[in-house]
């Protein structure tokens, strides 16, 4: 996991972006075949996989890297890992209860779905927060993280300048 605080941003990005590029082609040829049942069996599991790793990778690089950003955080700023940790894991619960849940159930099933969207956005804060206050080394105002956030939230293409910034704070030690 700490190879993803040293990759180069376009490699990072190659390789989310490869496998879901050829994730979404297996879709589609899945899509135009589906009459050749052993085909479209085949290409969907290929496209759940490829898609898979994409997701593997996306939350062992948010992980990594806000792990690592909370070691080196100031004293004067105050942040819970353990409460991102619970937050990062929680909609993959609820997502999970979403599946196995009882029909009669369904009627919490929106709370659940809109806890599991604020933990998404407080994972996403906390990770921007934890790199803007490693950059100026204090408590960061919301002018100093809201373009990491945004970086972050569209993760894929905020690669480009996200993984800069990580890169130049983790090749000084």
């Amino acid at each position: 996991m700490q190879k993803f605080l040293t990759l180069k941003h376009w490699q990072l990005f190659s390789l989310v972006g490869v496998p879901y590029i050829l994730g979404a082609i297996a879709a589609f040829v899945s899509a135009r075949y589906a009459s050749n049942r052993l085909l479209s069996t085949a290409l969907n599991v290929l496209w759940i996989a490829l898609f898979s790793f994409c997701v593997v990778v996306a939350i062992g690089w948010f992980y990594t890297v806000t792990k690592k950003l909370h070691e080196r955080l100031p004293a004067s700023v105050g942040m819970s890992l353990l409460k991102f940790k619970i937050f990062l894991i929680m909609p993959l619960l609820c997502a999970i209860f979403a599946v196995v849940a009882d029909t009669t159930l369904f009627g919490i099933l929106p709370l659940f779905i809109l806890f599991s969207i604020y933990c998404f956005f407080y994972c996403i804060y906390f990770c921007a927060k934890a790199l803007a206050a490693v950059e100026i080394q204090k408590n960061p105002s919301p002018n100093d993280w809201v373009g990491a956030f945004m970086q972050i939230y569209f993760w894929p293409l905020g690669v480009w300048g996200l993984q800069p910034r990580i890169n130049k704070i983790f090749s000084a030690s």
